[in-house]
Formats: structure tokens, sequence, C-alpha cells
């Protein structure tokens, strides 16, 4: 004996129609439907298996199976046959039959009408086309590879989604998409005969039609685009004009890259109140290889933090740069800028400067690249990367500018980790065979071995800077980058210490003509250099040992170090701090080079050979300290 309690049920009127929906609903799901008039048809089981096959049951997709033949010969006998047998397993089927007699009978509205009611199990069902349309969400003809022309969509107001991606034939989109308030994607990628796009509407978030044919989207209009988050119209190969001016609030990315055929950048507006982003915002304008020249409003783009510009080969002048207070990146790779932009120094949040293979370079109109580093402030990693490689025509004054402003930053940097900074690195490349003379130490080859007299690592040491001349042997090999590591060991009375200093990646992507100079500050790891202060009063002996970060031999015998040093970064502001134990002498580098001159009686070859790799004798050349 057991008691039900009844629950409300939608469309039941009593206890016994409920009773009755419950029964229906058992004796489906333990006696599935089948057709007893097909069960001792001879033969059938060889068509129902083939027709099985096709079908693939267990995969999640949609399939369609025709059945062709003339009249009389039992295709409708089968397809019954097959429904039978496989009907349970869907959660709502119906077999509809005497499609033609049906449709001329009665109408196609009344054909849907009786497929819908028997699927939703409703006999009352009443079906609307315009109230339907009118509570669509979603439109996915994604791949319709035939579709053509799409019905307006002004009865289609609740429309949230719409992917047309991979429709070739599509030829337009109906002018009415302005009017899907509640739309927030649209999806047209590789729509290549689509030629125009219309207005959009302002709610829209995501918005993409690379890969597709669009010539032109609006070009004299005015877009809003309040809520737009992404935009893609990458490599549209025809794509000749946008429009004027879009306006968006909150966009995070603008990719309108590889448009080879696009003249003039649209103005991109953000609204006069700036919100922060937990995202990188990017605009990317690379590789539209016509493309002459940016709109001066590019400068109020608060939010903007990478700025792409490679390959614009056509571009030589940049828009004022000075309202930018956000942006990390500036890659201007292969432009035809002819000297660097004067107001870079005024952005406070550059951490990359790129112009490698900017063949037009010459000049540089500023002191300064990257602005001071407020390292009081800064808590997270700040790292710094300027890249000139293979500016071939970069004049003399201009890369000693750059060295000299990327020692001034370093020095900052440096002084930023001891007070706190997190993982800060400083990484610098350019044309020329020449070694700054500012160097501590350098030579030939890629090693150096050296002694450090007591009282050079005291309180003012802030690490090291290193500096390579590197020879690019064959001039027409493709060299994607490179990475340097410098493999150091120190040894004095008390103790043996390690440490490596490493550069990031070094992007090159092209054929390298000449020798250029790569130096760089690693200040990821300072243990070496509390250890070394530790033990200041003591002769520390040294070895460096330059080697390259790449697997491939072939690679490897491309390029060779032609020579190698160091320079030993020092605050002198901290003089006065230190310990008098530690620094006996007020000059420190007049101390070093004093020491130094006295070890010149000691044979230079006894200097200290360090066994980098544990098993691996490598071979150092001992150097002067200046």
């Amino acid at each position: 004996m057991f008691s039900c309690k009844q629950r409300a049920m939608p469309g039941v009127r009593n206890e016994s129609e409920l009773i009755d929906k419950v029964v229906k609903h058992i004796m489906k799901k333990l006696y599935p439907v089948s057709f007893s008039a097909c069960d001792d048809l001879v033969g059938i089981d060889a068509h129902l298996n083939e027709i099985l096959s096709f079908l693939c049951i267990e995969m999640a997709d949609v399939r369609f199976i025709g059945i062709w033949g003339i009249g009389g010969i039992g295709k409708t006998t089968i397809a019954e046959a097959l429904f039978g047998q496989i009907s349970d397993e869907f959660d709502a089927c119906y077999f509809l039959n005497n499609v033609r007699e049906s449709t001329e009978k009665h109408g196609l509205l009344h054909l849907r009408q009786n497929l819908f009611s028997k699927l939703v199990g409703d006999e009352h069902l009443s079906i609307q086309t315009p109230r339907c349309l009118s509570k669509l969400k979603s439109l996915d003809l994604s791949r319709s590879k035939h579709l053509k022309i799409v019905s307006d969509f002004s009865m289609m107001t609740s429309l949230e989604e719409i992917k047309f991606g991979g429709c070739e034939s599509l030829i337009e989109i109906p002018s009415s998409i302005q009017c899907l308030k509640r739309l927030d994607s649209l999806y047209l990628t590789a729509c290549k005969k689509l030629r125009s796009l219309p207005q959009m509407p302002r709610g829209i978030e995501y918005l993409g039609f690379d890969y597709s044919g669009v010539e032109e989207w609006s070009p004299s209009s005015i877009q809003f685009l309040d809520n737009l988050l992404l935009l893609d119209i990458s490599h549209c190969e025809n794509l000749r004009s946008l429009p004027r001016i879009i306006y968006c609030n909150t966009f995070i990315r603008l990719n309108i890259s590889f448009c080879p055929n696009l003249i003039m950048s649209p103005q991109i507006m953000e609204s006069s109140e700036v919100l922060p982003s937990s995202n990188y915002v990017k605009l990317d304008l690379s590789e539209c290889k016509t493309l002459n020249s940016l709109p001066n409003s590019t400068c109020k783009l608060k939010r903007l933090e990478i700025l792409n510009l490679n390959g614009c080969s056509y571009l030589e002048k940049l828009p004022p740069l000075y309202g930018l207070c956000s942006l990390k990146e500036l890659l201007l790779d292969g432009t035809a800028l002819v000297e660097i932009p004067p107001d870079t120094a005024s952005l406070s949040s550059l951490r990359r400067l790129s112009l490698k293979n900017c063949n037009r370079l010459q000049k540089s109109v500023s002191t300064s690249y990257i602005a001071p580093i407020k390292y009081r402030e800064e808590r997270r990693e700040c790292g710094y990367e300027l890249n000139f490689c293979n500016c071939l025509n970069l004049d003399q004054n201009a890369r000693g500018t750059i060295m000299a402003d990327a020692l001034r930053r370093i020095k900052e940097l440096a002084i930023a980790r001891c007070d706190g900074a997190f993982y800060p690195y400083f990484h610098v490349g350019l044309p020329g065979g020449k070694i700054p003379e500012w160097l501590s130490c350098e030579g030939p080859g890629n090693s150096i071995a050296t002694l450090f007299p007591p009282g050079c690592f005291n309180n003012m040491f802030l690490g090291f800077v290193f500096c390579a001349i590197i020879e690019f042997k064959d001039p027409d090999f493709w060299v994607h980058g490179l990475r340097l590591i410098c493999q150091s060991s120190f040894k004095n009375n008390n103790d043996y210490r390690e440490a490596s200093f490493t550069t990031k990646y070094f992007y090159l992507e092209n054929t390298i003509e000449s020798d250029h100079v790569f130096f760089w500050y690693d200040g990821r790891d300072i243990s070496y250099l509390d250890w070394l202060k530790q033990n200041c009063d003591m002769e520390n002996e040294a070895s460096f040992y330059l080697c390259r970060d790449d697997m491939d031999t072939d690679y490897m015998t491309k390029w060779e170090v032609k020579r190698f040093g160091f320079h030993l970064l020092c605050d002198k502001v901290e003089l006065n701090k230190c310990n008098p134990y530690i620094c006996r002498e007020a000059n420190f580098l007049e101390q070093l080079e004093e020491t130094t001159n006295a070890n010149n009686k000691k044979s230079r070859e006894d200097f200290y050979s360090s066994n980098i790799n544990g098993n691996q004798e490598v071979e150092t050349h001992p150097k002067r300290l200046r």
C-alpha cells in the first residue's frame, strides 16, 4: 500500500488526468513504439542495418537520411520500421507520413501545427509565425554554404546572437539588423561573397567578420557601439573603408590586422569616463600595408595598453601619443618611420618599444624613450624591452642616446629591485659592432675570468649589466630570434656561488645583415647579490660564460659572440649609508682600478676558471677591470 502526494502540473485539471499522463509516460518507456505490420517482412533487417550505419545514433549531431526509389517498393515501410526501432532513444518523436497529400489538402501551416503539437504532446498547441519569431533568441546558420539572402530581421526582436560563419554564398545583411536592440553577438567569419555591412545596433558586444569579402562598412557614417568588447575584422583583403568614427566605451580588442587595402583607420572614441579593465586593451592594425596615417584622436584612448602597427609599411608618421597613459606596448616593426617617436618618454606606462626592421629609421629627436621608473610605487613585474634590431640606417647619435638612456633606466630598475620591485628586467638590441665604453670589463669571445678586489661588492653594488656583440654569419639565413644566458660563478675563501643572467626572447624575424649589440639586466634572482655583499671584504674570483638557449645545431652555427663584457651597477647615493667596515674607501671605482693595477704582477693565466656545468671545462679569457 502506498500514498501519492499530488503535485500541480501545468495543463492538468484533475487527478484522473494526471494519472492518465503518468501511465502513458511509463508505457512509452516500457513498450517503445513498434510497427507490427513490418515485423514479418523478409529481408528488411539488411536495409535497416545499412541505414543505421549511416545514422550513427551514438553521435551527438544531426543526420539527414534520404531513401530514394520508385513508388511502391517499400520506402515508407522501411522508414516506419526504422522509426519503431530507434524512437525510444529520443525525448520526443513523431512519424509524419503522407506529407504530399496532407500538404495539398491542408497546407504547410496545418502540417507544421500537427508536427509540433505531437512533438510537445499538446493537442491544443497553436503556432503563429510572428509570435515564434519574436521569441527567437539565437539564430545559427553557420556553414550554410548555399545561403545567399537572409530574411528581414524586423520581427526577430528578441535575437541576442546571430551566427553566419562560413556562409560562403551570403551576399547581404538586411539593414533591419539595426532594429535588434538585444543583439550582442554577430559572427560573419569567412562570408567570402559579403561585400558591405549596414549600421550595427548600439548594444552589440561581439562583432566579427574576419576573413570575409567585406569591402566597406558604412564608410561615411558615425557608428555608436556603446557595449562593444571585441571587434574582429582581420584578414579582410578587400576592405577599403570603415565608419569615419566609432564610439565604443568598453572595448577590449579591436583587431583590424591584415587588411592590405585599408588606407585610413577610423577614429576610435571612448567615453570621457575611463573604466578600469581586467583584460589587456588592444588595438591591432598590423600588416595593413597601405595604411598611411592614424587619426589624432588616437591619443585619447586612455585605456589602450597595446598598439600594434607592425608591418604598416606606408606609415611614415604617428599622431601625438601623449594621452596614452595606459600604453604598455608600442609595436612599430617594419614601418616607414624616419625618426623615433618624440613623445614616447611621456608614456608613463610604456614597457616595450619595438621598431625592428625599420629601414628608414635614422635619427632620434629625444633624449629619452622610456619614462623615469617610479620605483618607489611599483611592486609588480616591471620588465622593459627596446628592440631596434635591423634598423641599419640608425645614426650613431641615436644609437648612443638609446644606450645611455637604457643604462639610466636600468640603474633605476636595479634600485627598484633592491627596494622591493618584483622581477625586473631590461633588454636592448640594436645594430652595431662596437662595445660600449662604459663597460667595467670586456674582451673578445664569449667568456671572461677576472678578480674582484675587496670592497667591490659594498652597499652601493646593485648588480650586473651584460653586453655582447653578435655576428650573424649568413646574411641569407632567416633568424626568428635568440635568447642569451650568462652563466656565472663566484668564489672566495668562504664559499662558492653560481648565478644565471638570462635575456627574454629577442624576436628578430628577418635576415640580419650586420653585427648587433645586445645588452641586458636580469634582476629576477638577487640571492647572489646578498651573498656577494656579505663577502664584500674578501677577494672574489669570478667567471662569466655566455651561451645560447637554442638546441638546433645548424641554427647555432649561423651566429657567434664576437665580444662580451659586463658593467657593475653602483648607486653612489647610498655611499654615505654604507657600513664603514664594508665600504673602506670613499671613491669605490678608483679603489677598484687601483687594486686591479696592483694585481697586474700576478699572472692572469692563474685567474679562476669556473667549471660551470660541473663536468665541462670552459675556456675563459682573463680580462682587466676598467
